[in-house]
């Protein structure tokens, strides 16, 4: 763990056999960019609550009777996730957790190993998560977003959202290769369903194929 000169921005990008350095007070940014989960795997140190946090290439392996000894997300409210396991960490993270969140930001690889059942689970455990996040003003997923927001559990079908901005782009994450690239399809109602949920709505846009057209609104 590394301390800017500003003590309240953190960046992690060390290996665990590298000097960890405890900051002790709320943190404006914590970035990870570091694979092996190890870093934290000792009760022993209690990472700061922070505003905004990035977490990349992370391997989320938290048992959860440990992870709310090390991780406190009291007071966040901006969270990215790139490439990460989605699915273990929002199976250790309880929702309610996450209430403070303003802006969640979600990069994710198209894995052709990954079982369908765990796709599923993994959509159901997000629009699970979608629901609760009643002061969420932004919603962004880079890669295969409908594969998290897919027919089974699109959250816009009820409910009330107060998002202000919304992007599901299907371009932009590390594998992308355009010359395999294939637009998404969106039924109408699914992007219907947007408008009527999210009365706040300033900026969108989808990579997505409507009725043959490409939808990129803002």
């Amino acid at each position: 763990m590394s301390l800017t000169p500003d003590p309240k921005i953190c960046f992690v990008n060390r290996s665990p056999d590298d000097h960890i350095t405890r900051a002790s007070s709320l943190l404006d940014l914590f970035e990870l960019d570091v694979k092996d989960h190890r870093v934290f795997l000792s009760p022993e140190f209690e990472i700061p609550a922070m505003k905004k946090l990035i977490m990349r290439d992370y391997e989320w392996r938290h048992p959860a009777e440990l992870y709310s000894l090390v991780w406190n997300f009291s007071e966040l409210q901006y969270l990215s996730l790139e490439y990460i396991d989605l699915r273990r960490f929002l199976l250790c993270v309880p929702s309610h957790d996450l209430s403070t969140l303003r802006c969640l930001h979600i990069k994710k690889d198209q894995d052709p190993d990954e079982y369908i059942r765990d796709t599923v689970h993994e959509a159901s455990l997000l629009n699970e998560l979608l629901r609760s996040l009643r002061h969420l003003k932004e919603l962004e997923i880079t890669g295969p977003w409908q594969s998290l927001l897919h027919a089974m559990s699109w959250p816009f079908i009820q409910g009330k959202f107060d998002l202000q901005v919304l992007r599901l782009k299907d371009r932009g994450h590390r594998y992308y290769d355009s010359s395999y690239y294939f637009v998404q399809e969106m039924k109408p109602e699914y992007l219907k369903s947007i408008k009527t949920a999210c009365p706040n709505l300033l900026a969108l846009e989808i990579d997505a194929q409507v009725t043959g057209d490409k939808v990129s609104a803002s």
